[in-house]
């Protein structure tokens, strides 16, 4: 046999493969997106609670911000010895959608984790303290993670203004309040943390692997799909009756 013939037969032995491979492809993709599209329902109903249970630290921290404006509002805020304001910044929590670019069926990018397509987080609350929820967004990404919205700082309250008159109102004292609301808004962040993490990212936690094995396969499909061409290309040359002085 001559080499013309070697160089054709054996880039026809390759695209056999690569054009089986190229229709394999769908019987390993639908399957994976069936155990996506059912995960991706308790994953929203999920994330639905943990946006509710955010909401709920939420109210605390209006709370607390109301409250912090009192403080302020008067002579009752505590300083230091230069003056400057003591307490510490607070911030409204939203909930955010963790994204890889894997999510995206068409990508064929070779980083499935990169962040190209949707970007780094896609909130599911929203809202001036955030209050909203963002029921379109529910469950997608590959973890549910807490994100900061906008931080005020919340001022430590003295017993009484420059006056001498109580920094209080009829719930008690500003301070005490101030350390309630605090406790208040940490274990509540603990309850929906803790819940976060045991469920709806125990299943986002596979849903990222699912993810990834179909990227591996769109990406596969996509690489075979171009060597196809190249093949295609390499016997059209080798064929070519315009090219037989260079493979004689």
């Amino acid at each position: 046999m001559a080499f013309k013939e070697r160089i054709i037969d054996e880039a026809k032995r390759e695209l056999t493969y690569v054009v089986e491979s190229i229709a394999q492809t769908p019987s390993l993709i639908d399957p994976l997106q069936e155990v996506l599209d059912d995960y991706k329902i308790p994953a929203a109903r999920y994330d639905k609670e943990v946006a509710e249970l955010t909401i709920l630290v939420n109210e605390k921290v209006r709370e607390l911000q109301v409250l912090t404006g009192l403080i302020t509002g008067g002579t009752c805020g505590t300083t230091n010895g230069d003056g400057d304001p003591v307490g510490i910044a607070v911030q409204y929590d939203v909930v955010n959608g963790g994204r890889n670019d894997s999510e995206d069926i068409t990508f064929i990018g070779d980083n499935p984790y990169g962040i190209s397509v949707y970007g780094e987080n896609t909130a599911m609350t929203t809202g001036t303290n955030p209050t909203t929820i963002v029921t379109a967004n529910l469950g997608i990404g590959v973890t549910t993670r807490i994100g900061a919205g906008t931080t005020f700082f919340a001022q430590q309250s003295d017993s009484s203004d420059d006056d001498g008159d109580d920094c209080s109102n009829g719930s008690g004292t500003y301070s005490s309040q101030r350390t309630a609301l605090l406790n208040e808004i940490a274990t509540r962040r603990a309850t929906r943390d803790a819940f976060m993490n045991k469920t709806v990212n125990s299943l986002k936690n596979e849903m990222k692997s699912k993810y990834t094995q179909r990227h591996s396969h769109v990406w596969g499909r996509q690489k075979a799909i171009e060597r196809k061409a190249e093949l295609e290309n390499l016997i059209s040359i080798a064929e070519d009756i315009e090219n037989a002085s260079y493979f004689t």
